[in-house]
């Protein structure tokens, strides 16, 4: 009686420790494949800034551009003597605020 405890017993304990390992080699796995889910983002999160960095770029040559352009329509307004000249360049210089102003 006591032999079939024993090794009844020793079954169960067996039994234990087979579901323990394989719950551990599960886990492993997974966290495993946790960090190459990471892996895979950081490496995507790294390509694109090459192109965030080129969208920075033509938005600032945009921008400058705008800038000097609007800078040019201001200077062109004060040197003009012409009432007709100055309201064309007040009228492009007006738009181009409104486009400054919608970047914005």
């Amino acid at each position: 009686m006591t032999i079939t405890v024993i090794a009844l017993f020793a079954c169960m304990a067996l039994v234990w420790l087979i579901v323990i390992y394989n719950k551990l080699i599960r886990d492993k796995n997974r966290v495993l494949t946790a960090w190459s889910d990471i892996d895979v983002q950081l490496k995507r999160r790294h390509d694109l800034i090459p192109k965030l960095v080129d969208a920075i770029r033509q938005y600032a040559e945009y921008e400058s551009a705008t800038m000097e352009a609007v800078t040019e329509l201001r200077k062109a307004s004060e040197l003009s003597d012409d009432v007709t000249e100055i309201g064309q360049y007040e009228r492009a210089l007006g738009e181009k605020v409104r486009s400054i102003y919608a970047l914005a």
